[in-house]
């Protein structure tokens, strides 16, 4: 038996209403998960819980983490059994392992280096940019993530004065906002 076409008109706001609640519902929920990661990240790169790690100084990451007993946490290694797979592995603190790691990513200046047409179009394509403004843009997956702030840096490429340039290293959103102010 079919309704009458008043009965069916006066369910459609009740959908619609329903559909702008579980959007409401939806993106409230997406960001509160995308700042609980955010936390989470920092959380982790900041490990008040981890007092010593073994690594190779220059590089960006850990080989492991020292526990209690002195032997590493995944591996299960003493000292003698690290420096024989690891030569240049170096016990440090979390603390000082980061703090050259942050150094490090803070010591490179952008510059913004000749690149071509072709590179330009083909990293402009190949995921959906973050931030493009018809001239710059961020590649569209991080390459790496700042160890200061947690925060993901991109390949940048821009186009200006007839130049095709990518930038030296990373950057993240706000500091190709930067950069956009100095053309």
């Amino acid at each position: 038996m079919r309704r009458p076409l008043f009965e069916t008109v006066a369910i459609v706001p009740l959908f619609v209403a329903a559909g702008l609640i579980g959007l409401v519902l939806f993106v409230v929920l997406l960001v509160t998960v995308q700042g609980a990661a955010l936390r989470r990240w920092l959380r982790v790169m900041r490990r008040p819980d981890v007092a010593e790690v073994w690594a190779v100084p220059g590089r960006d990451s850990i080989i492991d983490e020292i526990d209690v007993n002195g032997l590493t946490k995944v591996y299960g290694k003493d000292a003698a059994a690290v420096l024989a797979d690891e030569p240049a592995a170096v016990r440090m603190t979390w603390d000082a392992w980061r703090a050259a790691a942050v150094a490090r990513q803070n010591a490179i200046a952008i510059a913004w280096e000749p690149s071509t047409q072709e590179q330009y179009d083909e990293m402009l394509n190949v995921l959906p940019p973050i931030d493009f403004d018809g001239y710059s843009f961020l590649v569209g997956e991080p390459s790496d993530h700042s160890f200061e702030t947690g925060r993901p840096r991109f390949e940048a490429y821009r186009f200006i004065d007839d130049r095709y340039e990518v930038a030296s290293r990373p950057l993240t959103r706000a500091e190709l906002r930067e950069h956009r102010l100095r053309r």
